[in-house]
């Protein structure tokens, strides 16, 4: 849920399920202002695995995809916000040789479903940060996690 002032005094809201928004604003009050966060860390690690005939890693593991999912629950006055989430993401190749793969993120939990796309370049034994690549508060240690690749080179 995403908040913002829409002129001192109002709150404005918008809420994304599914396909559908529900956005509105109310006003706000004295006892919006102290707000008391919580946040926790749900950390998730999945294998990617060359599985290519004729590779050099045929049927190893390659990389190691690092997702954290941080929530932030707040309790308090009415104008605290209910939570927010960010699911970020660090590759790791686990080889001995730089690689470059592109890679597609499938998360599914029951009707919630995200993909993110993106293309890596790693040297050997090197991490790269990718950053935020979902908000949904949904519970990335519950949904399945798919990860594709068309193409995998070693240099």
């Amino acid at each position: 849920m995403k908040y913002k002032t829409l002129f001192p005094g109002i709150i404005c809201f918008t809420v994304l399920f599914s396909a559908a928004f529900i956005s509105g604003c109310k006003k706000d009050d004295a006892s919006s202002s102290e707000c008391t966060a919580k946040t926790t860390n749900a950390p998730r690690s999945i294998n990617f695995f060359d599985i290519k005939a004729g590779s050099p890693y045929f049927n190893q593991v390659v990389a190691s995809f690092k997702f954290n999912q941080g929530s932030t629950s707040y309790s308090g006055g009415t104008g605290c916000p209910i939570s927010e989430c960010s699911t970020t993401l660090s590759i790791q190749n686990i080889t001995a040789k730089k690689i470059t793969f592109d890679y597609n993120i499938i998360f599914t939990l029951n009707f919630v479903q995200w993909n993110y796309q993106g293309i890596a370049v790693i040297d050997a034994g090197a991490t790269i940060n990718v950053g935020e690549i979902n908000a949904s508060c949904t519970s990335l240690t519950l949904g399945q996690i798919v990860l594709q690749s068309a193409s995998i080179t070693y240099q």
